[in-house]
């Protein structure tokens, strides 16, 4: 319970902003701590995921790819672990492995998490421009703007706050592919996180 509750509040810690990524830093590695003592291989998980995600918003690709194998390293199914497979491909979309990128993130697009469809896709229109596949950019694009509008077109769709991850990451590069200014952005990380949201597998 103890490395739960630190998990989360690490978590929310993120939320706050940049300058709270150190003490967001600490207590999910303390959870961990806690968690790798235990036989929870589900709450040692999630906790990877949490890490994951930390340090992909740090923009360290490294330790987000580290944490996100540890994650998909343990998952009981190999074929369904989506959410896995998706950290993992954007922590390779992070530091240019292209390659690997939409590998993982084309293993995750079985998900029935639309949100979750909706980054990849994002993810895979910038990986087809950056390699100069111009035709799969724009399908790929076409694709993430559906899903963005099932998103915004759902019963709950001030739930979902704005997407941190996507924008860190595509504002990064030049010459990225970002939503229409038209089109409000939400948050994809809520509905990636919570088990119980209305788009989860």
């Amino acid at each position: 319970l103890q490395a739960e509750v630190l998990s989360r509040r690490g978590l929310i810690c993120m939320e706050k902003g940049e300058e709270f990524y150190p003490e967001a830093e600490r207590m999910i590695l303390e959870a961990l701590g806690i968690a790798e003592k235990l036989s929870n291989m589900q709450l040692r998980g999630e906790i990877f995921s949490a890490l994951g995600l930390l340090y992909n918003w740090m923009e360290n690709g490294e330790k987000s790819i580290e944490f996100a194998k540890r994650n998909l390293s343990i998952q009981k199914n190999r074929t369904t672990c989506y959410e896995a497979y998706d950290q993992l491909g954007s922590a390779y979309y992070q530091i240019s492995q292209y390659d690997s990128a939409r590998y993982y993130l084309q293993k995750a697009l079985p998900t029935k998490n639309v949100a979750i469809k909706a980054g990849i896709y994002m993810y895979l229109a910038n990986i087809a421009k950056e390699q100069g596949d111009l035709a799969t950019s724009l399908e790929m694009e076409r694709n993430y703007s559906a899903y963005l509008d099932s998103i915004q077109n759902s019963r709950y769709p001030y739930e979902i706050l704005m997407q941190k991850t996507n924008s860190k990451l595509y504002n990064k590069k030049k010459n990225m592919i970002l939503p229409s200014t038209s089109t409000p952005t939400f948050s994809l990380f809520r509905l990636e996180l919570s088990s119980s949201s209305p788009f989860s597998l």
